[in-house]
């Protein structure tokens, strides 16, 4: 596979994963209208798992090898409990301007992370984006909790929610960035999401009713979510990962509050405030640098 090829692909790849990732705030806001948090949880993952059974079938895509089935449930588990269960939970008693600037901290402990176990090297000019990029995140908070005065409620038990939110991601991406030397994108895709669909399992009292009062709109919603941010995303993010660096691929999700910012403002028509468009300029310029760090580069 020639280097322009290879790297058309990734791009590919990436722009889809940010899309659709981007794209999944505006039908969160949506869905959770109508569906608690453990329940749009369990709803989404449950969606995601038959894409993903799809895609098993389809692809026949195989079992991982019994040795690294742990390692790919500790990603399962931290990807749906600890992750996507805590950031429901945790927005609920934080703002979502201070929650997203919470999360956005992911890319930062990956870079340290990758640092320490996976011995990447990131130049100065890397370190700057970064930094940037973080500013840049810092600066569309700051204009939303302007913008939204009083009434926002910090509860620490949702700060720490968050926090351990970003960890587990950080945690989940540095985890799986070696096993692709064993494993396809897609073996650890599908089979982290299937096997940590298990334990939201215990989540799913009431969910019938739930289902049947929720208007069609927020289950088209909820399905959305579950077929295109999980099921599809979860597999191109993974075709990245294995062949970029963690750090560099985890510090240009810095572009997806940008990303959501537009697909909010085609639906549901949210115009985006001055204070977001300077912070994602600042953030997108962060993105390039990281992303043109010569230091590190893309694996054949």
């Amino acid at each position: 596979m020639s280097g322009p090829a290879s790297r058309a692909r990734v791009g590919i790849a990436f722009a889809v994963t940010i899309l659709l990732w981007g794209s999944a705030f505006p039908a969160i806001r949506y869905a959770v209208r109508s569906f608690s948090p453990a329940h749009l949880t369990l709803l989404r993952f449950l969606f995601g798992c038959a894409a993903m059974t799809m895609i098993a079938v389809v692809g026949r895509v195989p079992i991982p090898p019994a040795r690294l089935l742990p390692r790919v449930a500790l990603i399962g588990v931290m990807g749906s409990v600890g992750y996507h269960l805590a950031l429901n939970f945790g927005l609920r008693t934080v703002s979502a301007a201070a929650g997203s600037l919470i999360v956005n901290l992911s890319p930062v402990l990956t870079a340290i992370l990758a640092r320490t176990y996976l011995r990447e090297r990131m130049g100065m000019r890397g370190w700057s984006g970064l930094a940037l990029a973080v500013a840049g995140g810092a600066v569309i908070a700051s204009g939303e909790l302007a913008a939204q005065k009083m009434g926002v409620r910090m509860a620490p038990t949702g700060i720490v929610l968050l926090f351990f939110c970003a960890g587990c991601w950080s945690v989940v991406t540095v985890i799986q960035k070696p096993m692709m030397r064993s494993l396809s994108p897609s073996q650890v895709g599908v089979w982290s999401v299937l096997i940590g669909t298990v334990p939201l399992l215990a989540l799913s009292g009431g969910l019938p009713a739930a289902v049947a009062s929720a208007p069609r709109e927020a289950l088209a919603a909820v399905a959305y979510l579950g077929i295109g941010p999980i099921g599809v995303a979860y597999l191109t993010w993974n075709y990245c990962l294995h062949r970029l660096p963690a750090s560099k691929l985890s510090a240009a999700t810095y572009v997806l509050p940008a990303v959501a910012m537009l697909v909010a403002w085609v639906w549901p028509g949210e115009a985006p405030r001055a204070t977001t468009v300077v912070g994602g300029g600042i953030a997108l310029l962060g993105v390039v640098l990281v992303t043109t760090d010569r230091q590190i580069g893309i694996a054949d």
